[in-house]
């Protein structure tokens, strides 16, 4: 997400980054598709869909090995010329470079080489220890909405909710809806905004987290079996729907935004981890706290945290769309020197 960020103009760079996400929904659509259809007509080994998965990796892998750097890495490492080259390569031969090039080399010029020490000491200063918080936050709310106990006990809740043939409607629902929706809301992501489609997705995300509990609560109350269960359905889609169209690849797009450049890979590698171990934690432990507490109340857990995310993100979050990653530093820098000014009026 990094790279892609580094190599994306700042009108595409929302639509650039959120295709990480879109190939990671296709994946899942992949090999969810293919574990349901082998449940019903047997074909293939189960190490079969691992085996496909390590040729994509290859492949990726192969690919990697003869990407060019980004021009801004290279231009830090004092290789002008061949960033000049990558960035013609990448605009096009008809398109002028020399604006953008300037931006790179005036940001770069206002950040030092730093040490690992020097580095880590950044984080004393709010133009850094501030976009770092608000990337952790936003991997906090990714993961603590839910989504990896919804993506891999897809097929248990609506065995829970008595849904009949729940491995072919969990993977349709996960993996179809996923996949469109990422889509759209990767071509909505430079036209409505970060934080509106972050706000709409929370609002969406929570009442499909209530309803799915309601679901659940009803079912629990019941002695003879609920076999449609309409409302689990509704409630998972919606959930996935919501959840594809703004938090999905959104926090991973604007952690790559909001970080200061020069302190950008120690941090990017800390919230990069922060995030995963909450998606380990949330699926290691969703099944024995469902089973703990009731599914019902598991889900409407998620639903209130998801809503917690909404002040966070209109009260606390810039908006990104359409600035530079330039720019972006600057708003943090600016905020501070405003801050510093005000400060200095009231001891006056």
């Amino acid at each position: 997400m990094v790279y892609v960020s580094e190599i994306s103009t700042a009108k595409f760079k929302g639509l650039f980054g959120a295709c990480q996400q879109l190939f990671s929904t296709l994946g899942v659509f992949f090999v969810e598709l293919l574990g349901s259809i082998n449940n019903y007509e047997p074909k293939f080994k189960y190490y079969h869909v691992s085996l496909i998965a390590l040729f994509v990796v290859l492949v990726f892998e192969t690919l990697m090995l003869i990407t060019k750097e980004t021009p801004r890495w290279l231009m830090a490492h004092g290789k002008s010329d061949e960033a000049k080259e990558v960035l013609r390569f990448l605009r096009g031969p008809a398109c002028n470079t020399k604006k953008e090039l300037n931006e790179m080399i005036d940001a770069m010029n206002k950040q030092p080489h730093l040490t690992v020490m020097e580095t880590l000491r950044e984080f004393r200063r709010r133009p850094v220890y501030l976009p770092f918080l608000l990337a952790m936050g936003l991997a906090f709310f990714q993961q603590l909405s839910g989504i990896n106990a919804a993506i891999f006990y897809a097929t248990t809740i609506f065995q829970q909710a008595q849904v009949s043939q729940p491995a072919l409607v969990s993977s349709f629902a996960l993996g179809g809806v996923q996949v469109v929706f990422t889509l759209a809301g990767m071509l909505l992501v430079d036209l409505a905004g970060r934080k509106v489609l972050l706000v709409v997705g929370a609002v969406v995300l929570s009442l499909s987290a209530v309803m799915l509990g309601t679901e659940f609560k009803l079912c629990s109350a019941q002695t003879s079996s609920c076999e449609y269960s309409p409302m689990a359905i509704a409630g998972f889609i919606l959930y996935m729907m919501a959840f594809s169209i703004g938090w999905g690849a959104i926090p991973w797009l604007m952690m790559s935004e909001l970080i200061p450049q020069r302190v950008k890979g120690i941090s990017s590698g800390i919230v990069t981890a922060f995030n995963w171990l909450l998606g380990a934690i949330v699926t290691k432990e969703f099944k024995p706290f469902s089973d703990t507490v009731r599914p019902w109340f598991a889900w409407w857990s998620f639903a209130l945290i998801i809503a917690l995310s909404i002040p966070f993100v209109v009260v606390l979050l810039p908006e990104t769309k359409g600035h530079s990653l330039e720019e972006i530093e600057e708003l943090f820098e600016r905020h501070r020197g405003n801050r510093e000014k005000r400060e200095i009026e009231i001891v006056m």
